[in-house]
């Protein structure tokens, strides 16, 4: 799996983002427990985020978007997905699965890692164990591998934007490095 040991984001940026996560009224969470750890939707809480947070969280898109080269001109370009916000508390874990893939398509999502837990939490994709670092992200082909995370242990959340591609079949070739072996 890609991993991009480079920062995609500075300690300013991750700062701003924990204390934005941090400053929510959990109360008013629409949490889903599905999976066996919890995640909240960054589109809906947008709508209350300052335009601050909404230009940030877009701004690390297309970062990502730039380093992964998804934005070619000559073939058809990836749909952009709803983004996630993923809060693991510990004793969550995210169950081994796949996602759904649109028709035509191959759902991926990058994974960028705003908080690491004190001990496990860790990305398990196409059976591998995926280190990473805080303010790095993760590629996951989750409409073709895959992938879970070991229980999140100690006192703190892992906590994760998750941002989601649907990449064209047919153009998978253009993608080395997302789609650098067999599917």
């Amino acid at each position: 799996m890609n991993r991009n040991t480079t920062t995609i984001i500075d300690d300013n940026e991750q700062k701003c983002l924990l204390d934005w996560i941090n400053s929510l009224d959990r109360q008013k969470m629409i949490f889903n427990n599905n999976c066996d750890g919890y995640f909240f939707n960054c589109e809906i809480l947008q709508e209350n985020a300052s335009p601050e947070i909404t230009t940030l969280i877009r701004d690390i898109k297309d970062r990502i978007i730039i380093a992964e080269s998804l934005n070619k001109s000559d073939i058809e370009n990836p749909i952009e997905l709803e983004d996630f916000i993923y809060i693991m508390p510990p004793g969550t874990q995210l169950h081994k699965h796949k996602d759904v893939n649109k028709s035509g398509m191959y759902h991926v999502r990058f994974n960028l890692l705003l908080q690491r837990a004190e001990k496990g939490g860790i990305c398990v994709y196409g059976g591998r164990k995926v280190l990473c670092e805080e303010k790095c992200y993760v590629l996951c082909r989750s409409g073709i591998d895959f992938h879970a995370s070991t229980i999140v242990e100690g006192n703190k959340s892992r906590i994760v934007i998750s941002y989601g591609f649907n990449i064209p079949i047919t153009t998978i070739s253009e993608y080395p490095n997302i789609f650098d072996s067999k599917i």
